[in-house]
């Protein structure tokens, strides 16, 4: 796939980007949705705001859709997205490409991308394990709703980013918040530093089933 091909050659050749990611969740978030996402990700008002705001500004990294959003009748959000990108100046991208590059055995050359980058991750304590690549700095988020402590990851990344060598990569599993944390980190660092939202790809090379094709990869492992 073009796209996934453009992703790891700018990781191969250092050059910054930043990635984010809008499925059903985040959507449901800014229609105002009193509910949580299928990982418990409560769609908090503020959150769903700030999303929105995100979205209009017309962001210049790439802004990935799920198509699975478009076709939703979840919250009916097949009726609601349209009308609200329609104007919009967004060249949408594929948003699971590196889900589907999983599922379908194809990632290596992401990870192998990787290993060669000085990388960050973004989430819960349990990625401590993952092997996949090394990393030189974990910033452990809570489990569920890291939205109420977004101020704290959003300074602790900052300070790590000043004091840390430019060029680094910073890889978030932080639900709807990570759209949020990007976006602000991008208007400071996004000319040196690539931001990207890994979602649940790294789940199940931990032995974790938490999405419908991930049962694939943990039995192929």
């Amino acid at each position: 796939m073009i796209f996934f091909d453009e992703l790891v050659s700018k990781l191969q050749e250092s050059d910054p980007f930043s990635f984010v990611r809008y499925g059903d969740g985040e959507w449901a978030c800014i229609f105002g949705m009193q509910s949580k996402n299928c990982d418990g990700n409560i769609y908090f008002t503020d959150l769903g705001k700030a999303l929105e705001k995100i979205v209009l500004s017309q962001p210049h990294y790439y802004m990935g859709m799920q198509y699975g959003a478009l076709v939703s009748d979840y919250y009916n959000l097949k009726d609601k997205i349209y009308p609200f990108i329609w104007d919009l100046n967004i060249n949408w991208v594929n948003a699971d490409i590196l889900h589907r590059a999983s599922e379908f055995n194809k990632i290596q050359p992401f990870f192998k991308a990787l290993k060669a980058r000085q990388v960050i991750l973004v989430g819960a304590n349990y990625f401590d394990r993952l092997k996949l690549f090394p990393f030189i700095d974990h910033v452990i988020i809570p489990p569920h709703n890291c939205w109420l402590v977004k101020d704290t990851i959003y300074n602790q990344l900052v300070e790590k980013i000043n004091r840390l060598e430019a060029g680094l990569v910073v890889l978030f599993m932080a639900s709807m918040t990570t759209n949020v944390l990007i976006d602000d980190l991008y208007k400071i660092f996004g000319h040196n530093t690539t931001f990207i939202d890994i979602g649940s790809v790294f789940d199940p090379y931990l032995g974790l089933n938490k999405r419908r094709y991930h049962y694939k990869i943990i039995n192929r492992e």
